[in-house]
């Protein structure tokens, strides 16, 4: 989706990304999304398909799903400055959100460059279900739009946000109308996960759920 002109190997960000892999780190998003691309038929290899680099782009960017090279940049310029946790946190809520991009590209062979539908689609599903949205990382938005609401609009904001990234040419109203024609349809595909990850614990239990879905078919 973007290119990047330089490779980073010295950032910090590279030992984030190997400590966010992990199993030792435990992430229930990133642990259900990597499963779910290898039953897929699209396994990831943590050598060939993440790239840090020094992006030097607008907006703060902070990486992207090439679906050309199936390769996930993580830009470095967005993780200065910060604390070996505050980049992990960052960099496990980067990483699901583009992981699901990833996910739909595999399933569905998402055509995000030429298709705006495609793109807000799974915009609002990355928003959705990689975390960003849960409540501990936005106590401030709830207090405006209250418990019910926030989780909603938290997902407006970061899917708009990452389509005019991508389609500039589109005025605010074109991209708010191109959002409430696919929200629904897009917000409820909660696949590969069970619900909606709401909490840390809720992403945990559809990691359970998606592990032991098959315990009990018969042949």
């Amino acid at each position: 989706m973007i290119n990047c002109p330089m490779e980073d190997p010295s950032h910090p960000l590279n030992k984030s990304l190997d400590q966010v892999l992990s199993p030792q780190y435990n992430s229930p998003f990133i642990k259900l999304l990597l499963k779910s691309m290898a039953d897929a038929g699209c396994p990831v290899d943590n050598k060939k398909h993440f790239a840090v680099m020094r992006c030097n782009l607008p907006n703060n960017i902070r990486g992207a799903f090439n679906n050309i090279y199936n390769t996930i940049i993580l830009c470095t310029d967005a993780f200065d400055n910060m604390t070996d946790r505050g980049r992990n946190t960052k960099l496990e809520q980067l990483l699901s959100h583009e992981l699901v991009h990833a996910f739909d590209h595999c399933r569905a062979h998402v055509n995000f460059h030429t298709d705006p539908r495609h793109l807000m689609c799974t915009e609002i599903r990355a928003a959705t279900l990689s975390g960003e949205c849960m409540l501990r990382h936005n106590k401030f938005d709830m207090l405006f739009h209250k418990f019910k609401g926030y989780h909603k609009k938290c997902v407006e904001k970061g899917a708009m946000r990452s389509f005019m990234a991508l389609y500039s040419d589109y005025s605010h109203q074109q991209a708010i109308e191109l959002y409430n024609q696919v929200f629904q349809p897009c917000y409820n595909d909660t696949t590969p996960f069970d619900r909606i990850p709401l909490s840390r614990k809720q992403a945990h239990l559809a990691y359970k759920a998606y592990m032991t879905r098959n315990r009990y078919t018969t042949v």
